[in-house]
């Protein structure tokens, strides 16, 4: 991810290429703060995954290595100046041709000129703006006058029945081993393992509820000391979306408050027990950090 100007980033497709894993470069935006994605892809994936992230979207399809229209210009300018104070994130495939010839003409709007503008991404972006026609149309593209930067957008609030359930889960590794909770028999997924935590309250900051939920489940302090991945999950009665963070107990003992079990397991094991739904699906992404981040 390359920062272009002002609040405007620029990355290749998450799901494209070598480099980390999709989940892995969705949460680096979710971390770096990203509030606002822009494809510009002909088909865009990854829009219900930038929905169920609450990020806000704008697709503006342009095919590969095709030249964006004066439309297509004038919407991403807006897009960006009426988010200033909230990063902006634009894509196509590689990142290069269609986002390198749009952010060069973002630039060209605050008052750059067509070849300073081309230069700056290329020295940030190598190979971008790949073909004559998407240089000409950096070079030739007239704005009236310098755009004005709007003020901080307010982004409508998505419909709460649009939203997947928050959940927040610790990742805790002590000489080795996995800090895992059994459900209560009567619970959702009841008598299942899983990585301890609980749903996130309106309003609460996700750090701050997992050290609720760890102090009223496992009478454990804990500091929350990074996300590490998440995964989004479809049970038959309800979704979620559910954000592991690596964690370290701070004071106390893990016992079981309110679960019916607490127990710590090998990397390895994990894959055997009977984890619920949600977790299980996490583990893929989860094995390498487990692997990392073992407390010391």
């Amino acid at each position: 991810m390359i920062h272009i100007a002002d609040n405007l980033y620029l990355d290749a497709a998450p799901d494209f290429g070598p480099g980390p894993a999709c989940e892995a470069r969705l949460m680096e935006y979710i971390r770096s703060g990203i509030e606002v994605v822009v494809s510009l892809r002909s088909w865009e994936p990854l829009e219900a995954a930038y929905t169920v992230l609450q990020l806000e979207f704008h697709h503006i399809p342009i095919d590969d290595f095709e030249t964006p229209t004066g439309d297509d210009v004038r919407r991403f300018v807006d897009i960006v100046t009426r988010n200033h104070g909230r990063k902006v994130l634009v894509h196509c495939k590689a990142g290069r041709g269609r986002s390198g010839t749009l952010a060069a003409l973002y630039l060209k709007s605050r008052g750059m000129d067509g070849p300073e503008a081309m230069r700056l991404v290329r020295d940030v972006r190598p190979g971008a703006i790949e073909t004559p026609e998407q240089e000409a149309l950096v070079l030739d593209f007239v704005f009236p006058e310098p755009v004005p930067l709007a003020r901080p957008a307010t982004p409508p609030a998505p419909h709460p029945a649009a939203l997947p359930l928050p959940v927040v889960a610790a990742v805790i590794v002590r000489d080795g081993r996995v800090l895992l909770a059994r459900r209560r028999a009567g619970d959702h997924q009841g008598g299942r393992w899983e990585f301890p935590g609980g749903k996130l309250h309106p309003g609460e900051a996700p750090a701050a509820s997992l050290a609720r939920e760890l102090a009223e489940e496992l009478a454990i302090a804990v500091a929350v000391e990074k996300p590490l991945t998440f995964v989004y999950y479809e049970y038959p009665e309800k979704r979620i979306l559910l954000l592991f963070y690596r964690c370290r107990i701070t004071a106390g003992e893990p016992r079981a408050v309110e679960c019916a079990a607490v127990d710590c397991f090998l990397p390895a094991d994990l894959e055997h027990l009977d984890l619920a739904e949600a977790d299980r699906a996490a583990l893929p992404a989860l094995r390498r950090a487990i692997a990392e981040n073992s407390e010391r």
